[in-house]
Parts: structure tokens; sequence; C-alpha cells
């Protein structure tokens, strides 16, 4: 999409469970991605679509398996471009920020990610490669501890 529209792809975030994907932890259903508010207009010209509002005031456009919108969770766009890790070229929300988002919501789905992630970084952690313990105790960290911005901590059952 980022090459269709001519920008970089650093102005795209994979959020929710394209990161899940991302990792390995399960297929993604669809792609979920934030972008800033100058792109969101060039995507609804460029690609057929529905615009619906999403949580926070955001606006969430769908156009088939692709749902892009102009922040994710309780977070807008620029506020969550500091939380972002690149793998294999896309950049995405850390896994934290997922895994917390998920422990807030009410529905099944949410419940079974979080039981996933929680798996996966009991493996990473047990016989995963040191860049890849590295890279999820931060995870596991702030999950476990919480920051004032991710409160209170989730208690991740390892």
């Amino acid at each position: 999409m980022a090459s269709a529209l001519g920008v970089g792809t650093e102005r795209l975030i994979a959020v929710a469970g394209t990161v899940l994907a991302l990792h390995g932890i399960r297929p993604a259903h669809d792609i979920d991605i934030s972008v800033d508010d100058e792109i969101l207009p060039l995507i609804c010209e460029r690609f057929p679509g529905e615009l619906r509002h999403g949580a926070c005031n955001s606006i969430l456009y769908a156009t088939g398996i692709w749902e892009i919108g102009s922040g994710w969770g309780n977070w807008p766009h620029a506020g969550i471009q500091d939380k972002t890790t690149v793998i294999g070229g896309v950049r995405h929300i850390d896994l934290a920020y997922v895994a917390y988002w998920k422990s807030r919501q009410e529905r099944e789905k949410d419940k079974d990610d979080m039981w996933l992630i929680a798996r996966y970084i009991s493996r990473i952690t047990s016989t995963g490669s040191t860049q890849q313990r590295e890279y999820v105790e931060p995870t596991l960290r702030l999950l476990r501890d919480g920051t004032p911005e991710l409160s209170p901590p989730i208690n991740v059952p390892l």
C-alpha cells in the first residue's frame, strides 16, 4: 500500500492482530494499520471502501482486507510512533501495547490472543535466541510492571 500511495513505509504502522501475525503468533484475519492524517485522505481517494469512526474519535477506513485508522486503541497515530519496532521492514506497534490493549477488551478473541501472547513470550524466554530474548524482555517487563501510560500492569500467566 505504501508504494501505491507513493509514501515511505515509516508512515504506516501495523497494529492489532497484524502484529501477532508478524511475530508468528497467529495468522492475521485482516491487515490493521495506523496512518497519519495526511495519508488517510489519499487512501480514501484511491481505494474504494467504507469510512466510519473508530475509538476515541479516530477515523477507521475499511477496504477489502485492510482496516486503516488514524490511530489505534486510545492513541492517535502521532502518539504511537515512538512505540514501534521494525520486523522484516514492517514498522509495527510493540507487542506490549497490543497485549495491553487486548487485555482491556471484553471480546473472547482478545482473551484467546492474550493466551497466545503469553505462550509466545514463555517460549521465547525459555528457548529463543539471545536476540529474541532481548526483544521480548522489555515487553515482558512492561507487561508485568506497567508504566504510567500502561497502568495497571497486566498479569501475564507464564
